[in-house]
């Protein structure tokens, strides 16, 4: 009736990583030579642009990294008559990235869990579910991000333009500097029905990271204008449900596993406060740059308000004070971060999957749909500052203001010259050019037949399947009008995949 499990131990690691990097200008592969007398503080002419001058980049740079790693763990379960389980598990973890505060105090990382199995309990006598459980779990767990230090840190560059090595300071000293800790609790009910045909889990979660580390600005006079610390609080809310149902069973069966789940989050805490021209940057889903707002998502998607199109000059409008305005510069300089226009979440608040797996005989056919939706994404068009200077092209300048009442059939502003960077960061940051990211992807289809050995058949395989796959097959359904996916927003499209096959077991 008593079942106990347990595991303890340690861990001890220390990783060095030492590097050198060498660029050799002149190189001649047959002889292994180069050019060694270079004269890196003169500046020389570009062909880029005859007008400017520039250092041989000196690129020569050595580094080293010494991650050292201790930790302390025990896992323990117990068990009674397979009805009630009691779980534990506690770890405590020291670094050298940590500042010395931290590591004294040595806050251990735990979480603990309940779990009760209805289905053997004896008032549970309901043949239609035989199958019922629920669990609940509440802990604490850390990350570290491992480009931060509670130590100084600098790196040795090329000599500037007076021929002295100079240095930059990656990391001031911050001996507070700590685990992000996350505080988790967890509620799950699994189920199924009557031979199995409806199972599957429905998980609720909420989670709040404290301590996160990020960007904090600090006293240019220092000789720094920001050092990464623990700066920030979040929390998050989630469902997750899992689902399979079997739908038709015998000469044809027909098998349904439906994935969805829910997400939010939002910012507590923030040390920073960003400007409206930082917010309206931070629309790319998976970007790497994000300007939190307290309140908000991580990820959001802010824009400037959009006022149309000139009817006489087919220039873009925004607002000042409350007016329509053509002044780009006043628009971006006294836009108040609460007065930009918030769309939503860049990244999906639902998502999820549903795959429908048909049988016949010893064939098998299984097709898979994906979904995401409740999100936004800015759509990329044309900046005439960017096709001047760069040749940077958009198909959208098919579609510019060329004469009066074109406003009433396009948003893309008339071609001016010389260009107007202000104008073009106006327009490609207004809320006409967001759009709704939902959509549903047929994600894959695959076709196999099975042959199984058995005593009739004398065969030197237990099995054997030829199968086909395709994958990646195209969106079926979009919200938006512009004709993007929104998963390649910016970038190439996965192309569609083709492949077939064979296994066999022996």
């Amino acid at each position: 009736d008593h079942r106990v499990t347990a595991i303890a131990g340690a861990e001890w690691n220390e990783t060095k990583i030492n590097g050198t990097d060498f660029r050799y200008y002149g190189y001649d592969d047959r002889n292994a030579t180069n050019i060694n007398n270079l004269e890196y503080q003169t500046r020389y002419p570009t062909w880029q642009n005859l007008a400017f001058t520039r250092n041989i980049p000196f690129t020569h740079r050595v580094t080293g990294i010494t991650d050292e790693f201790v930790s302390y763990f025990l896992n323990a379960a117990y068990a009674y008559k397979n009805r009630y389980t009691f779980s534990i598990s506690g770890r405590m973890d020291q670094s050298n990235l940590f500042g010395v505060k931290t590591n004294q105090k040595s806050i251990p990382l735990w979480s603990s869990g309940i779990a009760w199995d209805l289905g053997h309990e004896k008032f549970m006598n309901l043949k239609w579910l035989p199958d019922l459980k629920f669990r609940i779990t509440y802990g604490f767990n850390g990350n570290i991000d491992k480009s931060a230090t509670a130590f100084t840190t600098a790196e040795y560059l090329a000599p500037n333009d007076f021929g002295l090595l100079t240095a930059e300071i990656r990391n001031p000293p911050n001996d507070s500097l700590r685990w992000e800790k996350v505080r988790m609790i967890n509620v799950g009910i699994d189920f199924a029905l009557r031979n199995k045909v409806l199972s599957g889990s429905i998980e609720y979660y909420h989670k709040e990271a404290d301590d996160l580390i990020g960007n904090i600005p600090t006293a240019p006079s220092s000789g720094m204008t920001s050092f990464k610390g623990n700066v920030a609080n979040m929390k998050g809310n989630g469902v997750d449900i899992d689902v399979t149902s079997r739908n038709l069973q015998g000469k044809i069966n027909w098998t349904t596993n439906w994935l969805l789940s829910f997400v939010t989050d939002k910012i507590t805490d923030y040390k920073i406060q960003f400007s409206s021209f930082n917010l309206v940057q931070s629309g790319e889903g998976y970007s790497v740059n994000i300007f939190p707002v307290v309140d908000r998502p991580v990820y959001s998607v802010y824009s400037y308000q959009w006022g149309g199109l000139d009817p006489v000059t087919g220039d873009p409008q925004g607002f000042v004070d409350g007016r329509l305005s053509k002044d780009y510069s006043a628009i971006r300089n006294t836009t108040k971060p609460e007065e930009l226009f918030f769309h939503g979440s860049a990244r999906p608040r639902a998502f999820g999957a549903l795959r429908n797996t048909f049988a016949y005989r010893n064939f098998q056919l299984s097709v898979n749909l994906t979904y995401k939706l409740n999100y936004y994404f800015r759509k990329p068009s044309i900046s005439y500052t960017g096709f001047f200077n760069y040749w940077l092209a958009n198909s959208d300048y098919s579609l510019r203001w060329q004469k009066p009442g074109d406003e009433n059939f396009t948003n893309v502003p008339s071609v001016v010259y010389p260009t107007n960077s202000s104008r073009d960061d106006f327009y490609n940051y207004s809320s006409v050019l967001v759009e709704k990211a939902d959509h549903i992807r047929l994600q894959d289809i695959q076709l196999s037949y099975t042959i199984s050995n058995t005593n009739r058949m004398k065969l030197p395989f237990d099995t054997f399947q030829v199968f086909a796959y395709a994958n990646n097959l195209g969106i079926i359904w979009k919200a938006n009008n512009a004709g993007i996916d929104p998963d390649y927003v910016s970038g190439y499209i996965n192309p569609k995949t083709f492949s077939a096959g064979i296994k066999a077991t022996f």
